[in-house]
C-alpha cells in the first residue's frame, strides 16, 4: 500500500512539474512488489517487464500503450505481474514472431480490465501457469482469417482462470496443454474457433457465449472436461459445429443451449 502511494505521488509531482511520465524509466527502476500508477496519456511500446510489479492505469481515461506496429506491445518475463486498466494497441503483424498485445512468459500473470485493439495475438501465455485473464476486451487486426492471430492463447499454462473477457474478430481462443484451467463467462464472436481445447485434463468451461463463429467449442484429446451452461449460437462456418469432440474421455455436457448452429454436437 505504501509503495503504491509513493508511486502515485511521484507521478503527480512529475505532472505538476510539467514533466511527462516516463513509463520505461519507471519499469527499469521498479523493485519487486512495487505498484506503478500510470497517468492518462500515450506511451510508446514495446515494453518489457522483468520485475514482479503491478502496473495500473490511473482512474479516468485509460493510458494507451502503442507499439507502433512493431513486435509485442508488452512482454512479461517476471512472475506475479499485474497489468490493469490500459488500452493496448499496435502490435506487429508477424505470425512467425507471434506478435501480441500481451505476451506472458512467467507464472502468476494477472491481466484484467484492459482494452486490446489492433493486435495480432491478443493475450498469449507461454509456460505461464496459475495466471488470471479477466474482464478484457480483445479485438484482432482487420486481416483475413488465416493470417489473424489468436485472441487468447494458453500454452502450457496449467491452473489458469480465463473469465469475463470479450473476444471478437480474431482467429481462435486456444487452451492447449493447460490442465486444471477454468474458462468462464467469456463472449467470443466472429472468429474461427470460439474455444479450442487440446490435450487437457480437468477443465471447466461454463457460462460462455460462443456466437457467429465457424465453430463454437472444440475439445480435442484429454480427459474430464465439463461443458456447462454455455450458449452456442449461430456457429455456421464450413463445419459449423456448436460443440465438437474428438478423442476425449469422461466429458460432461450439461445445461447448454444450442441455437441455430449448422450442426449442434459432433
Amino acid at each position: 500500500m505504501l509503495l503504491a502511494l509513493i508511486a502515485s505521488i511521484a507521478a503527480i509531482l512529475q505532472l505538476a512539474a510539467g514533466q511527462p511520465f516516463d513509463l520505461q524509466a519507471a519499469l527499469a527502476a521498479a523493485q519487486p512488489g512495487d505498484t506503478i500508477v500510470v497517468p492518462a496519456g500515450r506511451y510508446a511500446g514495446p515494453l518489457v517487464i522483468d520485475t514482479p510489479v503491478t502496473l495500473v492505469g490511473a482512474p479516468g481515461e485509460r493510458p494507451v500503450i502503442d507499439a507502433g506496429g512493431k513486435g509485442s506491445v508488452i512482454t512479461v518475463n517476471a512472475p506475479d505481474v499485474t497489468i490493469r486498466g490500459f488500452e493496448i494497441r499496435g502490435s506487429g503483424a508477424s505470425l512467425d514472431r507471434e506478435d501480441a498485445g500481451i505476451t506472458g512468459l512467467a507464472g502468476g500473470l494477472t491481466a484484467e480490465d484492459n482494452h486490446l485493439e489492433d493486435v495480432l495475438f491478443g493475450i498469449y501465455l507461454k509456460d505461464a501457469p496459475n495466471s488470471v485473464i479477466r474482464g478484457n476486451q480483445i479485438a484482432g487486426k482487420p486481416l483475413e482469417m488465416g493470417v489473424r492471430g489468436d485472441g487468447l492463447r494458453l500454452w502450457y499454462s496449467a491452473g489458469s482462470l480465463v473469465e469475463n473477457n470479450h473476444v471478437s474478430d480474431s482467429r481462435d481462443m486456444i487452451v492447449w496443454y493447460s490442465p486444471g484451467s477454468t474458462v468462464r463467462g467469456n463472449t467470443v464472436e466472429r472468429s474461427r474457433y470460439g474455444l479450442h481445447f487440446m490435450v487437457n485434463e480437468d477443465v471447466l468451461i461454463e457460462e460462455n457465449i460462443l456466437r457467429a463463429n465457424s465453430v463454437g467449442i472444440y475439445l480435442m484429446y484429454g480427459d474430464r472436461y465439463t461443458v456447462r451452461n454455455n450458449l452456442l449460437f449461430d456457429n455456421r462456418g464450413q463445419s459449423g459445429y456448436g460443440l465438437g469432440l474428438k478423442d476425449v474421455d469422461n466429458v460432461v455436457v450439461d445445461g447448454n443451449y444450442f441455437v441455430a448452429n449448422r450442426i449442434g454436437i459432433y
